[in-house]
């Protein structure tokens, strides 16, 4: 009778054993030989002058596990980081690594290659090609700028971006659309963007995307252009004022124009890659009084707040006094800025010489007297004469 109840014991352990998946099996470190030690850096340059390949020997590298498929922002895939640099591994099954695994890849049969020139160790066996040597060894995110991951430094890397914000045309929607992985778009002050994409099967897919300015944590991943996986909605802290950006990439954005006098009038122009420009010459010069106007800004939650416009000019000589950039909390936001508003004067650090057209950053312009301020408006004043008319073009307005 007790060997009877030994037997059934035994049978509902291994009946329950086969039923828990979320760890596989770590084969006894005997089994795979380490063989030669190799850097995620020394992979790299394997497969840069090799070009893809399946390794035939026994060789390891060992790495801590930065991304896990927990969220379901990725699937049969994980991220591992060493001091050289990063790789993603493509798993033959789901599950089985968490964030802080510290783990050894026995590389024999693994097929080293690159996906939309993302790194990555392909054909991953769970139970014979990785051994779970410790756990909870967290690696600290590494802070880049969205001109980094541009340039492909930290490909694969936990990263950590500071002021960016989702640009404004994508506020209300949520990380991914219910039916399709999906690219939302991160912005900073400099006017540079990145992808953020998240699978429609993460746990926060549906969450709506934060408004705010502020910190996000990722994987620097890469699909032909450089993009982001976020780990954890834990890692988003979006709370701070928002900037004001824009760029004037194809038309006067959300700017508006004012004509007082003259036929000439702000338009938009291809050069920098698209900005507003004014000029009174046409043929000859002509008497102006034009108006460009940004739309209410909402400095509520803002303090320490400053103005960067980046700019260019020619022709100007003696004209700066007819080129001005202004200030106001109490326009009413539809009239001719001449005939409404109290508007103030704002001094650059930096203008631009008046002699070509080559685009200078204003530096950082205080505005802070407005911060807690629901409406403020920035303006640019073009005056000219039937003597002087001047071009003045201006490329991106900042307010953060």
């Amino acid at each position: 009778m007790k060997k009877l109840a030994l037997i059934i014991a035994g049978s509902f352990l291994l009946i329950f054993s086969s039923c828990v998946k979320q760890n596989f099996e770590t084969p006894p470190i005997s089994v795979l030989p380490t063989g030669t030690i190799y850097t995620i850096a020394q992979l790299k340059q394997m497969r840069a002058d090799s070009g893809s390949f399946t390794y035939p020997d026994s060789a390891s590298v060992f790495g801590v596990i930065t991304m896990d498929e927990t969220s379901g922002n990725i699937y049969k895939s994980a991220y591992m980081q060493d001091a050289t640099g990063a790789v993603n591994l493509r798993l033959t099954q789901s599950g089985g690594l968490r964030v802080g695994d510290s783990i050894r890849v026995y590389l024999k049969g693994i097929y080293l290659s690159e996906y939309g020139g993302m790194f990555q160790l392909d054909s991953v066996q769970n139970d014979s090609n990785i051994v779970i040597l410790a756990t909870q060894k967290y690696i600290q995110p590494i802070t880049a700028t969205i001109s980094d991951l541009d340039a492909g430094l930290y490909q694969g890397m936990l990263v950590k971006l500071d002021s960016v914000q989702f640009v404004s045309s994508e506020l209300g929607y949520s990380y991914a659309d219910a039916d399709a992985t999906t690219n939302r778009t991160l912005e900073n002050s400099d006017g540079k963007t990145l992808i953020v994409r998240t699978s429609n099967y993460a746990s926060f897919a549906s969450t709506l995307l934060p408004q705010g300015n502020g910190s996000i944590v990722g994987i620097a991943g890469v699909f032909n252009t450089p993009q982001l996986y976020i780990r954890s909605l834990s890692e988003v802290d979006m709370t701070g004022g928002r900037y004001f950006i824009e760029n004037f990439t194809t038309t006067l954005g959300s700017f508006n124009t004012f004509s007082d006098a003259g036929a000439q009038v702000w338009k938009w122009g291809i050069y920098d890659n698209g900005c507003a420009v004014m000029s009174g010459y046409s043929g000859s010069n002509y008497a102006n009084t034009d108006w460009l106007v940004s739309p209410a800004i909402d400095l509520t939650n803002n303090t320490g707040t400053v103005l960067v416009v980046n700019q260019a000019a020619k022709y100007v000589y003696d004209q700066w006094q007819n080129i001005k950039i202004l200030i106001s909390s109490d326009y009413d936001g539809t009239s001719s800025p001449s005939v409404s508003g109290t508007w103030t004067e704002l001094t650059a650090p930096n203008m631009p010489s008046g002699n070509d057209f080559n685009f200078v950053n204003s530096g950082d312009i205080d505005i802070s007297a407005y911060d807690g301020q629901s409406h403020v408006y920035i303006a640019f004043k073009y005056v000219s004469t039937t003597s002087n008319a001047c071009t003045w073009e201006i490329g991106r307005v900042v307010v953060k």
